[in-house]
């Protein structure tokens, strides 16, 4: 079996995204559990608001009155699945980075998860706002932003810190590696697709499939599969988060060696379980 991901580690492109899976398929159960246990009652009501919404929508053909009551729950919803995905996966690996390695139980990622949620689902809000502010400034500033954004929520759960610190610092470690964060973000963003694709594509191919057979309209049924297949797939939004935490480390341990400095305070601290006479220095 491979060495389990060492987090504090610079990486190259190949290596993050390698990385990222591995990481994932090493902790599937543990932080898949994580997510289903602290997400779910997100999941399901994020998935019956967006139900109920649109069934109303399709009943009353409300196409000329879109911002209703549906419609802000639908996007508040869609907010807080966000955060509480990230905040799951953020204290995971900040707990798994304290632990050396060893997977956190969900009661750990659970007292992690209280104390970050708020800060972070405010703060991810006005990232949001500032992504869309940068779009509509003729685009660009607004693609330059997502990468840098996109560590500043990790900044903020591994170093307990605040969006004022971990915006600034984000654009620190951005700023001479913002095509290689691009890069990385751009084919794991593909990856991210495919698999909610292989989510989707399955229920929409049935419902219109059963459409097409029996002659019948199911557009209800349509909305329904659609919405539990695409809030279902939710779960792989896990991947791109781990990548934006590796690419944290690996900025931040290239600009400070902070692997380096960890493995100099471990120099001399014994491994009761290992034969140290065959430590060779």
């Amino acid at each position: 079996m491979k060495e389990r991901v060492e987090l504090h580690q610079v990486r190259e492109f190949g290596d993050v995204i390698n990385d990222t899976i591995l990481f994932f398929r090493q902790n599937f159960v543990p932080l898949v559990k994580a997510y289903l246990v602290i997400c779910g009652f997100f999941l399901v009501a994020g998935t019956a608001v967006e139900i109920v919404s649109k069934l109303r929508d399709l009943e009353y053909d409300e196409a000329t009155t879109p911002f209703n009551t549906s419609y802000w729950l639908t996007l508040l919803f869609s907010l807080v699945n966000s955060a509480v995905v990230m905040v799951t996966v953020y204290s995971y690996m900040a707990l798994y980075r304290e632990k050396d390695k060893e997977a956190p139980t969900v009661t750990e990622v659970w007292g992690y998860f209280r104390y970050f949620f708020f800060r972070v689902f405010l703060s991810n809000v006005v990232l949001d706002i500032c992504i869309l502010l940068g779009f509509v400034m003729c685009i660009i500033p607004g693609i330059y932003l997502l990468p840098a954004l996109a560590l500043v929520i990790p900044i903020m759960v591994m170093e307990n810190t605040s969006l004022s610190y971990a915006f600034t610092y984000s654009f620190k470690l951005i700023k001479e590696n913002w095509w290689f964060v691009l890069g990385i973000f751009l084919l794991i963003g593909l990856i991210y697709l495919a698999a909610v694709v292989v989510v989707v594509l399955p229920a929409l191919i049935i419902t219109g499939g059963a459409e097409w057979i029996s002659g019948m309209k199911l557009n209800s049924t349509e909305i329904i599969a659609s919405a539990i297949a695409t809030n279902l797939a939710r779960v792989f939004y896990i991947v791109p988060c781990i990548t934006a935490a590796l690419i944290y480390f690996s900025l931040s341990d290239q600009k400070h060696g902070t692997s380096l400095i960890n493995r100099i305070h471990k120099f001399g601290k014994s491994n009761p379980g290992a034969d140290q006479s065959s430590e060779q220095y």
